[in-house]
């Protein structure tokens, strides 16, 4: 029994006395459309024709991947919203919200939408000027900032 890859292999190779070598050479459209025997093709022409081939399975196979990447983000991101209701919700019940002023960045477009009053921020001396500015949503009405009163005054100041 013969694969696929000894049966392309051989067809590649040809027989030499079948390769019409004589033959003027024919365009790969000329091959294809004239339902040409494989076999009696010359080396050159099998070759146009595989090279044709490879580069026809080669955009198939792009523009398969690119599609299901493309339906991936777009479930992707219909999964990501689902998500982000889900969370508005327990956070729009809870009283106490708790989260690092990194984790405030990451999730800055949902916590916009929670009406939040007050931000406690603790070690204000250890967090950057720029995480603290992230923190004040415009919803806040009161900044508490917990650290010795070296480190903030020198916030405030």
């Amino acid at each position: 029994m013969y694969s696929s890859d000894y049966t392309i292999r051989t067809w590649l190779c040809g027989d030499n006395h079948l390769l019409g070598i004589d033959r003027q050479l024919r365009s790969v459209e000329e091959l294809l459309e004239a339902e040409t025997n494989v076999w009696e093709m010359s080396m050159s022409e099998r070759k146009s024709v595989l090279s044709f081939w490879m580069e026809d399975y080669r955009e198939s196979r792009m523009k398969k991947f690119l599609s299901a990447h493309q339906e991936y983000r777009k479930t992707k991101r219909s999964h990501d919203d689902a998500r982000q209701e889900i969370d508005l919700r327990c956070l729009e019940e809870a009283n106490v919200i708790g989260i690092t002023t990194s984790g405030l960045a990451q999730h800055l477009n949902l916590l916009k939408r929670v009406p939040i009053k007050v931000v406690l921020i603790e070690e204000a001396g250890e967090v950057l000027e720029a995480h603290v500015l992230t923190a004040l949503l415009p919803s806040i009405e009161h900044a508490i900032l917990i650290g010795d009163h070296l480190q903030v005054c020198s916030i405030v100041l």
